[in-house]
Parts: C-alpha cells; sequence; structure tokens
C-alpha cells in the first residue's frame, strides 16, 4: 500500500470535515445573529402603553400586542428598531357624540322650533334649543383590531417610542366620553333630560309671551321715535336751519370742519344750501338737491354741486372744481350721515345760540378786520426795514365800499403821505392770518421822503397786517410793521408836534432869513448853497427866495412859490431870473441854466430838506438846528412885550451888544479901520483850509476884479476886552440909528496876525460903507422895534475871533 497515497487521502478527508465543521459554526453564528437582530426588545406591556396614550387619547386601552422588529439601524446616536405592531383596542368608558337639540325636541318631545320666533329674548342657559344633548355612540370595553408601526429609540434612560403609522382595521372608535361635553351635557333617552327640557321649554314659552309684549311696546316706542325723527329732520332741512359737522377723507385721522346752511327748502322736498368748511363764513359753496322723510324709512338728504360752484382758494371741498354729491341719512340720534367713497360726513342740527356762535367764529377775522380799519381808525408805531433801521409811521384808513379799503401812511414829524388802496380778506386759509391788504405803487411814495423809507421808496409795496392786541402788525416785501391805535394821549401830543413844527416853519420862514446849506446828488456829488428868503406873505400864502451857490460866486437864481404852515411844507418855483454862468463846471443843477424847476422843501427834523421835481439824484438840506435853539421871538412879534418874552430887556444906549445868557453884553469898537493891500492872485491872505473855501473867497473876489490886486482889510488893534459867548449861535443887538444895505448887519470870522491884530478882508464900497459879501455868516437880521435890529446866525459858529459890522466894525469872541 502506497503510504503517500493514503497519507494524502488522510489529509483530504480531514480537510473536509474540518470545512464542514466551519460551516456549521458559521451557519450557527449567522443564525445567532438574526436571533439577536431581529428578536423583539420592547416590552409589550410598553406599547400597549405608548398606544393608549398616542392613538385612544387615554380613552382606549391596548391588549394583545404583537410586535415584530422589521428594521434595526445602528448609528453614532445609538440603536433605532422600527416595529409592526398589531393589537385590540377596548373603549374605557361608553362614548357619546353630540345630537342636534332641535331635531331631538321634534322627535321626541313633538315640539318645533318654529313655535317660539322670539326665541332669543329668553336667557341663552335656559333655552332647550340651544342645550347640549349627547347619543352613546360606542359601548364601554367595545373591540376594535389595530394594525400599525412605531420607532423605537434607545436612549440612556429606555426606549423612546413614536408612532410612524397606524390605524383602525374598519370602523375605529368614535364619540368622546361624557367628561368631555361639560357637566351641563344631556344624555338623549334619560328620563331626566326630557324632564329638564321639558321644564325649560315652559319657561322658554312664558318668556316669549312677555317679549311678545315687550315688543309691541317696542314697536310703538319705536314709532313715535320715527315720527320724532322725521319731525327733526324736517326742522334741520328747512330754510335758515344750520348744520354743523365735518368731512372725514379715507384713510386719514383728520376730520375737515364742515358747517351746511340751509337757504330755501319746500314742501315738496326740493332744497338749496350753502357749504362752508372751517375757514370763513363768507366763502360758500352753493349746493342743490331734495330731501325725503317717509314713514319707515330714514330720512335722506341729497345734494349736489356742480364745479361752476366751487370757490377757488377756499380750501377743502369748497375749492374743488369738480362735481360733488352729498347723501345724508339722519339716524335715531338726530345725525345725518353719509359717504361717497372718498368722504364720510356727519352733520347734527345747531340750535339758535349754536348757530350764532359758529357765524361769529367764522366771520371773527373779518369782523376785527372791519373793525380795524373802518374809516377815521388811526395807528401809529414803526415801519422797520429788512435791511435795518426804523422809522415812525401813522396809519389813517379812508373810505371804505364793501370789502374795498383805503388808507395813508403819514410821517408824524414831516409832511410825508403815501397813499394806499386795498382789500379785505374773508377766507383764513387765502389771508394766513392777515386779512388786510393794502397795496401802494411806486408814483404813491412821498416824493420827499427819503428812499429807504416805507414812505419814500420807489418800489410797489403790498402791506399784509393782522389784527393784533388791539392793534395792526404785519410786512410787506421790504418793511415789518407794527402798530397800535392812536390814544388821546398820542393825539395830544401829535398835535403839540404839530404846533411845534407849523411854529418853527413860521419862526424859519421870514423874509431875510439866510440858511447855508448843501445839496447832494446820489453820486456823491456835493453842491453848497445859501438860500434867503426875500418875501413872505402868511396871509396869501406866497414866499420869494433867492439860491445862491457858494462854490460860484455869483451863481444864483429867483424863486417864488407858495407856503403850507399847517404842513411845515413850501413849494418854490424858479423864475429863470438870476446869474448862470456859462462855464461848464459842475454846478446844482437849477444854477446851471435858466430852465423851469420845481423845488418841494419841508421844514422838520432841524432842517429845511426836500428834492427837486422830475430829478429824484439830488437831494436838497438846509440846517436849523442852531437858529432853532437859539431864542427868537414869535413871527407876529409887535411891541417890546413880544421880545421881552424872549429877551433880556433891551439896552438904551446906542451901540452893539451880544446876547451871553440873560444879559446884553456891548461888544467894543477897538479902533477898527479899514486898510488896503496889494495882494497877489496866489497869497495867501485868510487861505482856506480847502479847495471850496478856497473858490468861494479869495479866487472869487479875484474873479470880480480881474485886474485889480488891491484888497481892503477891517483891521482891530484895540485892547478893551471883548465879550466871550458861546452856544450854537449867535445874537446881536444893533441899537442907534436906521442901518442902511442888504443886509444891514453882518457877521464874519476874523483872522488873527503875527502881531495880534484881529482882520478880515471887506468889500469898501462908496462914503467908507463896509460889506463882506460872501464871506459873511448866514444870519437872520431883522429890526426889533424903533432903533433896533437883532442878528441871530443860522449856521452853528466855530470857535475864534469875530467881527459884526453894523455902520462901523465891533469885536467878539465864540468860545
Amino acid at each position: 500500500m502506497d503510504t503517500g497515497a493514503a497519507g494524502g487521502r488522510h489529509r483530504g478527508a480531514a480537510q473536509r470535515w474540518a470545512a464542514a465543521a466551519l460551516a456549521v459554526v458559521l451557519l450557527g453564528a449567522a443564525a445567532v445573529a438574526a436571533w439577536v437582530h431581529f428578536r423583539q426588545p420592547v416590552a409589550p406591556a410598553d406599547i400597549a402603553a405608548f398606544l393608549g396614550s398616542t392613538t385612544g387619547d387615554r380613552a382606549l386601552r391596548f391588549a394583545g400586542i404583537e410586535a415584530a422588529v422589521t428594521r434595526r439601524t445602528t448609528g453614532p446616536e445609538g440603536t433605532t428598531l422600527e416595529i409592526k405592531v398589531e393589537a385590540t383596542a377596548r373603549a374605557t368608558s361608553a362614548l357619546y357624540a353630540r345630537t342636534d337639540p332641535a331635531d331631538y325636541l321634534r322627535d321626541r318631545l313633538k315640539v318645533s322650533e318654529a313655535s317660539f320666533p322670539r326665541r332669543g329674548a329668553a336667557r341663552p342657559g335656559d333655552d332647550p334649543f340651544a342645550a347640549t344633548i349627547i347619543r352613546q355612540v360606542t359601548a364601554a370595553d367595545e373591540p376594535f383590531a389595530y394594525d400599525g408601526f412605531i420607532v423605537a429609540r434607545r436612549g440612556d434612560s429606555g426606549w423612546r417610542l413614536s408612532l410612524l403609522s397606524g390605524g383602525f382595521v374598519g370602523t375605529g372608535p368614535q364619540g368622546s366620553p361624557r367628561a368631555a361635553f361639560g357637566p351641563d351635557a344631556l344624555v338623549a333617552g334619560e328620563p331626566a333630560t326630557d324632564a329638564r327640557l321639558t321644564t325649560e321649554l315652559a319657561g322658554l314659552a312664558a318668556a316669549e309671551a312677555a317679549d311678545n309684549e315687550e315688543h309691541a311696546a317696542a314697536a310703538a316706542e319705536a314709532d313715535d321715535r320715527d315720527a320724532a325723527a322725521r319731525q327733526a329732520f324736517t326742522e334741520a332741512v328747512a330754510a335758515g336751519s344750520i348744520l354743523e359737522g365735518a368731512a372725514r377723507e379715507e384713510g386719514s385721522l383728520m376730520a375737515q370742519k364742515l358747517s351746511l346752511e340751509i337757504l330755501s327748502s319746500s314742501d315738496a322736498g326740493d332744497v338749496t344750501a350753502l357749504l362752508r368748511n372751517d375757514e370763513s363764513w363768507v366763502d360758500a359753496r352753493t349746493f342743490q338737491g331734495t330731501w325725503s322723510a317717509r314713514a319707515g324709512s330714514s330720512p335722506v338728504l341729497s345734494l349736489s354741486s356742480q364745479p361752476e360752484q366751487a370757490v377757488p382758494g377756499a380750501g377743502p371741498i369748497i375749492e374743488i372744481t369738480q362735481p360733488w354729491a352729498i347723501t345724508l341719512e339722519m339716524d335715531g340720534h338726530g345725525v345725518l350721515a353719509g359717504a361717497d367713497g372718498r368722504y364720510s360726513y356727519r352733520f347734527h342740527a345747531l340750535g339758535k345760540g349754536q348757530a350764532e356762535a359758529l357765524r361769529r367764529r367764522l366771520g371773527a377775522e373779518l369782523s376785527a378786520a372791519r373793525a380795524a380799519t373802518r374809516p377815521g381808525m388811526a395807528y401809529i408805531g414803526s415801519a422797520a426795514a429788512a435791511s435795518g433801521g426804523s422809522e415812525a409811521v401813522i396809519l389813517r384808513f379812508g373810505q371804505a365800499q364793501g370789502l374795498g379799503i383805503s388808507a395813508v401812511l403819514e410821517s408824524p414829524g414831516h409832511p410825508w403821505r403815501r397813499q394806499f388802496r386795498g382789500t379785505l380778506l374773508v377766507n383764513s386759509r387765502r389771508s394766513g392770518g392777515m386779512p388786510v391788504r393794502l397795496a401802494s405803487a411806486d408814483t404813491d411814495a412821498a416824493r420827499d421822503a427819503p428812499t429807504a423809507s416805507a414812505l419814500g421808496d420807489q418800489e410797489e409795496l403790498d402791506l399784509r397786517l393782522a389784527t393784533s392786541e388791539g392793534g395792526l402788525a404785519g410786512q410787506d416785501d421790504y418793511y415789518s410793521y407794527k402798530l397800535a391805535p392812536i390814544t388821546e394821549s398820542d393825539t395830544r401830543r401829535l398835535a403839540s408836534e404839530a404846533a411845534r413844527r407849523t411854529g418853527d416853519f413860521l419862526r424859519v420862514v421870514r423874509p431875510g432869513m439866510v440858511l447855508d446849506g448843501f445839496l447832494r446828488e446820489d453820486q456823491g456829488f456835493i453842491g453848497h448853497a445859501e438860500m434867503t428868503f426875500t418875501e413872505v406873505d402868511r396871509a396869501s400864502g406866497s414866499v420869494s427866495a433867492v439860491v445862491r451857490s457858494l462854490s460860484r460866486p455869483g451863481a444864483f437864481q429867483r424863486f417864488s412859490g407858495t407856503i403850507d404852515p399847517s404842513e411845515s411844507a413850501l413849494v418854490l418855483n424858479g423864475t429863470g431870473h438870476g446869474n448862470f454862468p456859462s462855464d461848464d463846471a459842475f454846478d446844482i443843477p437849477f444854477l446851471r441854466t435858466p430852465g423851469a424847476v420845481s423845488v418841494h422843501l419841508v421844514v422838520a427834523g432841524g432842517a429845511i430838506s426836500g428834492v427837486v421835481e422830475g430829478d429824484p439824484h439830488w437831494k436838497i438840506e438846509f440846517p436849523l438846528a442852531a437858529f432853532l435853539a437859539a431864542p427868537t421871538e414869535a413871527a407876529d412879534a409887535r411891541g417890546d412885550e413880544a421880545y421881552e418874552a424872549v429877551f433880556p430887556r433891551f439896552p438904551e444906549k446906542k451901540g452893539a451888544y451880544v446876547l451871553a445868557g440873560r444879559e446884553w453884553k456891548p461888544l467894543p469898537e477897538n479902533g477898527g479901520h479899514v486898510v488896503i493891500e496889494t495882494v497877489k492872485p496866489d497869497s495867501d491872505l485868510r487861505m482856506p483850509v480847502n479847495l471850496e473855501s478856497a473858490l468861494e473867497g479869495i479866487q472869487g473876489a479875484f474873479e470880480r476884479r480881474k485886474k485889480s490886486q488891491k484888497v481892503p482889510f477891517l483891521e482891530f488893534d484895540g485892547k478893551e476886552p471883548r465879550p466871550e459867548v458861546g452856544g450854537p449861535a449867535i445874537v446881536l443887538l444893533y441899537v442907534g440909528s436906521k442901518l442902511e444895505g442888504k443886509p444891514p448887519m453882518e457877521l464874519g470870522q476874523a483872522d488873527v496876525t503875527k502881531s495880534g491884530q484881529r482882520r478880515l478882508p471887506v468889500l469898501h464900497g462908496p462914503e467908507g460903507k463896509l460889506e463882506y459879501g460872501n464871506d459873511r455868516l448866514p444870519a437872520f437880521v431883522r429890526t426889533a422895534g424903533q432903533g433896533r435890529m437883532l442878528l441871530t446866525t443860522t449856521a452853528m459858529p466855530s470857535p475864534g475871533p469875530y467881527v459884526l459890522i453894523a455902520g462901523t466894525g465891533y469885536e467878539l469872541v465864540q468860545d
């Protein structure tokens, strides 16, 4: 026997047995693994409890649990099982469902709900038709087959179950436990149920009878209310009635106040009304329509308005240029209400007193404006320029017609007036709280007033004024105004000031008055001039004057005109007579050519000022402050008493005197005598400090005597003390024989030579007559009774020595 082959066979057999044994082992392991994998690790009791708390809502209990794991998964969160479940569910108690109480009462107690038409009057708890009646639909412990799938997840505290799907096989349990229907639920068919329903039906029948009685009474009362409502409606839409209300736009929280005035209302139902908003009583929109108040229906007022009835600028609804329709129904409270898709409306009728109060309120602004602007009303206050500065003004209202008004703006200190015309606005929306509107054209500007003032501004002015604290306040585009009514105190003060101005006018505009002043041209040129009043007739109001150029000696023109002392005004018209140099030197306009010219002047503010008519580039001013500050007798003074009321008693001794306080001090002659010297044209004789003075002084004298170089001087070398005086003006008195000359007295300022003599150039006329010519101070020279003459300077003198020529020369010193 071959041992190698035998050994091989033994090894092959052993290998086959080993493989077979391994297969048996693997098969057993697989079986164990399958049993472990699909075994049921969740207890049936746990599954039954889970189904009872979920599917049965604790009204069912589950038993006969058959469960099989259909799927097992293991992951990071642990083991999850899907389990198929078969079970039997049984109701823990009988289950009930609602039944219709009306059907039960009809079928069981033979009572119909239609037998109680007013059942709503009964209390809901006693109403059998509202009772909760239930019927048993599932008996206690009745079985139901259940199939489903649940998911079990292993957690730290055990299995967590959730329902994947499930349901009853066939018809499942129906209804809910009795407790679910509340303690008052009644079970159909029970004797207690029928007894309780029978009692409630009896109570319901009694309540129905009582309600029928109340309903009849309420119906009668409603008829009465309906009749009263119709009566209230017919009164509300009667001619003359006024309703107040509002319109609220859809989506808006704000309401627009409105009022409705019934103009006419006919028995046939035709009506005409005026609709107003809260801006004005005058502005109203006309509506036409109909009214109806039939029994059994709500009273209705229907109104409409066409586009042409709109009032431009009058505010909401009144100004809207489109057809407008309003339908209003009256409710039981007397309110007329309606809506048109855009606005909702509510109105209620007003009593007589309420209607009058509404009329006053809507017309208050216009009424106040009418009262404030009635003819004769006058106000005083200020007009402040937007660019700065303020002036006092008076506003006086004149004639009025309808809403048209007129007024004059005046200056309380000058005779300047500016005419205004205007209207009163009747709508507060248009007025903006300023219902008084006044307009003045540029041509209405006071020609004498400054152009930077409300009175003289060359622009058109449109005043907007409101009544404020009893006065007026407002503005135009350039000025703001604040005005208060003129009081009796204001009237007295203004009259006093007017009298003072008239007095100043009469003191100044007198024959012999000489004034120095200037004309300003708006490009900066200033021309110096002297004006002398030669004749003044207060009775006829005529005046004559001469205006001389102080820049061009010899140039002058004579004027004639009129005066108005009450207005402190005078007008001077050029006569064309005078001296008009033919050179081309620039000068004040009416001294270049003898053309027609008119000068308008006023005495106010310490000056005679004014303009050249037709030439707005020039302003004229002759200062008066110095003269007006000096004591001056009245313009119509007669007799010593009139002078002694102003001046100290006149001295009787002949000579010249200066007023120093309340004393006349004599002036020394100090040996005044005439010396003649030959002076070259470039001499520094009395050389002035500026070119203009040179032209009006020495150069003028040389022009008059082109070939003559001899100049006379009045010289003083005496040592007698000279009176020293001060003040804005110098007042001098001469007592003696009648003086000749025009003027008969002259005052000039002297120079002091190195050796101490006082001298000044003069004109040495025939018979030794002395005159100053253009070098004299402007002054007012007049007689003051027999053998006396007064001189008052009209310009403020500068300090220094002065010489009075009154037949001979006298000296004084101005501090």
